[in-house]
């Protein structure tokens, strides 16, 4: 099964690497959001992933609901259509690259989701091999990350999929290694986020691992797979965020009820630290880390949105200027080079993307 990316921890105190440098008040930042309005005809927005020319990209959704929606590029804040396959149900932008490349998933008239390239306002397939595929990330230089699926109640593939240099617009596919468990029995493998030189993060499970634990996947040429540490006595964790200096973020579980955002430092290593939470939390998860270390996430037992800046941990909801009048913050997606962050929440009880701008 796959895991969402939503759930919600740098020196080591009584072994279980709990960050407690001076958890501030929200009000030391400020944000001021803006709402990203769905596609004309639509009546919902939702927002994935954000570039560092701010960018943004997602989907509308209408309001009879249904499995119609229909993948959204915002330019500024104005709504741009980009489109289904020619017998398509629907469709979804969920990654951007710094030179506007959108990549997503789209059908072909069965609700089944296969990988696409938006290119003038149109989904192409770039692979229609597989019975179920996404993209979670377009480098920079044109290449796209995600997962494939072979068959129905198949075996996830960690794949990298890469354009013929020879024939523009056509794309070959590359399975990533999966984790050998030395006792011979099969593993979970699956990518949540990946960086603009290639390397990705995730997570694998094996009976020899005991659970679930977090994938590093290098940007060498055998993409040679990592089992990233948890802290100290934890049973499990999850990779979901890596930024181009190669540092990752992540959740690792301490029991039950109780799981920490976690940072794993660049490094052949990658030793593992906490992140704070507020006084008297034991839940948190970090999702995102753009290149200066900022990190988005949530915390809490009502995963509310969070950002840790400087080792310090705000409440996003507390955070927004005047603008956030009549908006409840639901989810954190993305954070950009500027500290940006893009995801989707409700503006006078209507389900909206919006995007959050640092104040200075």
């Amino acid at each position: 099964m796959h895991f969402s990316i939503y759930k919600t921890s740098f020196t080591t105190i009584l072994g279980i690497g709990i960050y407690l440098a001076s958890v501030q008040p929200a009000s030391a930042v400020v944000y001021h959001v803006d709402e990203l309005r769905p596609a004309p005809g639509y009546a919902y927005s939702n927002a994935s992933q954000i570039n560092d020319s701010r960018d943004v990209v997602g989907s509308s959704s209408p309001a009879t609901g249904g499995f119609k929606n229909i993948g959204t590029l915002w330019q500024g804040l104005t709504p741009v259509n980009l489109g289904k396959t020619d017998k398509g149900n629907y469709s979804e932008a969920t990654a951007i690259n710094n030179f506007g490349k959108v990549g997503g998933e789209a059908d072909d008239g069965d609700f089944r989701p296969n990988v696409v390239a938006f290119q003038g306002r149109v989904a192409k397939f770039i692979d229609k091999g597989a019975n179920n595929s996404h993209v979670v990330a377009v480098t920079d230089g044109g290449s796209f990350i995600g997962n494939y699926l072979k068959g129905f109640g198949g075996t996830w593939f960690p794949t990298l999929w890469t354009e013929d240099p020879r024939k523009r617009g056509e794309y070959r596919h590359l399975f990533l290694p999966m984790y050998q468990d030395p006792t011979g029995a099969s593993s979970y493998n699956y990518i949540n986020d990946a960086n603009n030189s290639g390397a990705a993060v995730g997570q694998v499970s094996g009976v020899s691992l005991g659970g679930d634990r977090p994938g590093f996947w290098n940007n060498d040429a055998a993409h040679t797979l990592s089992v990233l540490p948890l802290l100290s006595n934890d049973w499990g964790g999850y990779a979901y965020g890596v930024n181009d200096t190669g540092t990752v973020v992540g959740v690792s579980n301490q029991g039950i009820f109780s799981s920490m955002p976690v940072v794993w430092a660049a490094g052949a290593d990658h030793p593992v630290t906490a992140l704070p939470l507020f006084p008297g939390e034991v839940q948190g998860q970090a999702a995102k880390i753009n290149n200066a270390g900022q990190i988005i996430g949530f915390h809490g037992d009502g995963s509310a949105p969070a950002v840790w800046i400087n080792d310090q941990i705000f409440d996003l909801q507390s955070s927004l200027d005047q603008s956030g009048a009549g908006w409840q913050l639901l989810v954190v997606s993305d954070i950009n080079n500027s500290g940006q962050i893009v995801g989707t929440g409700q503006l006078n009880g209507q389900t909206r993307a919006f995007v959050l701008t640092p104040v200075e």
